[in-house]
């Protein structure tokens, strides 16, 4: 395996990402409830991005479907997702609830396989046993 500077960098941002997600979000989820906490950040995320990309620059081919889809993967994917994760963080704890997290990839790839038809290699099975290892090795 080859990994660049680069890669490890993003690799440990995104982990510290989702450490400091999953714990630094329980004090004012249990304050003041997971849709304000959730709608503050997406707010300021929002945001920053916003000016960050020029998303008032929008591509000329997206039309009205278009937009009503990615409404509904905002909407369902995203905000509905984060809402339902910060919950359960305040209902069963921030390890408790990561290590659910690392069960989804799992559920996506099963839900493939039973409505796309789409098959696993030696290699997938092989990672699934790892990952669910994992969780039962580091659960409480």
């Amino acid at each position: 395996m080859e990994l660049t500077s680069q890669g490890l960098f993003w690799g440990l941002a995104a982990g510290f990402g989702a450490a400091s997600y999953s714990l630094l979000s329980r004090k004012p989820v249990s304050r003041w409830g997971s849709i304000p906490v959730i709608g503050m950040g997406m707010l300021i995320g929002g945001v920053v991005l916003f000016i960050a990309i020029q998303a008032w620059d929008v591509p000329s081919g997206l039309d009205l479907r278009a937009i009503i889809l990615l409404g509904i993967i905002v909407f369902v994917g995203t905000i509905g997702a984060f809402t339902l994760f910060l919950q359960g963080i305040s209902m069963v704890g921030p390890v408790k609830a990561s290590l659910l997290a690392c069960l989804e990839p799992l559920t996506a790839a099963t839900l493939s396989a039973f409505w796309l038809h789409s098959g696993f290699s030696i290699t997938d099975i092989i990672g699934f046993a790892c990952i669910l290892v994992t969780v039962f090795l580091v659960r409480e």
